[in-house]
């Protein structure tokens, strides 16, 4: 649906970690109740979302 342009993914990511922060700031942020977030994208590298097309 991304490919498609019928959900963008700005829409659909709502959060952006690296790998070593995954689990504190990803998942856990995931469980906490009442949280604003869809989904939290984890960064392979530490990449800039500007360098990542």
């Amino acid at each position: 649906m991304i490919a498609s342009g019928k959900s963008p993914a700005e829409k659909i990511v709502t959060g952006r970690v690296t790998l070593d922060a995954a689990v504190t700031e990803g998942c856990e942020e995931l469980t906490k109740k009442g949280n604003d977030h869809l989904n939290i994208l984890v960064r392979m590298a530490d990449v800039s979302p500007a360098d990542q097309t």
